[in-house]
C-alpha cells in the first residue's frame, strides 16, 4: 500500500513570453522511503513549446534553495506520460514538483501524481 500524492492535480495553465515555471506545494516525505511519480501531459498548444519537469528536494520547508533530485524527459507533444522514482537515497524531507514551459505562448494541460511508499510496502 502507498499514499497517493497529488503534486499537481490535473490543471490547465496559460502563459506567454518564454520560460515560465510552475511549482507544486511541498510534500513532507519523512515517513516514506520512496515515491513513484507519473507526469502526464494531456494537451499542449503553443509556438515551439518544450516542457521539462523535475522533482526537487530540500531539508527545510521554506528553503531558499531546492536541489533537483530527478528530471523527466523533455516533452513537445501531447499526450505524453513519463514516470520517475525517487528513493530515500536521493531525497531530503521535503519534495516539490517543478514544471518549466518554454514557448512564445502556451496552453498546457497536465498532472503530476505519485504514490509514496514506506519500507516494506
Amino acid at each position: 500500500m502507498g499514499m497517493v500524492v497529488q503534486l499537481f492535480p490535473r490543471q490547465t495553465v496559460v502563459g506567454a513570453g518564454g520560460l515560465v515555471s510552475y511549482y507544486s506545494d511541498p510534500f513532507d516525505s519523512s515517513q516514506y522511503d520512496s515515491i513513484n511519480v507519473e507526469f502526464r501531459v494531456f494537451g499542449l498548444i503553443g509556438t515551439a513549446p518544450t516542457i521539462t519537469a523535475s522533482l526537487e528536494t530540500a531539508a527545510e520547508l521554506h528553503a531558499s534553495t531546492w536541489a533537483t533530485a530527478v528530471s523527466f524527459g523533455a516533452v513537445s507533444v501531447a499526450p505524453t506520460v513519463l514516470t520517475q522514482n525517487l528513493s530515500n537515497t536521493n531525497m531530503s524531507q521535503f519534495i516539490r514538483a517543478k514544471v518549466d514551459v518554454n514557448a512564445l505562448d502556451h496552453a498546457l494541460t497536465f498532472s503530476m501524481i505519485g504514490v509514496a511508499r514506506e519500507s516494506g510496502s
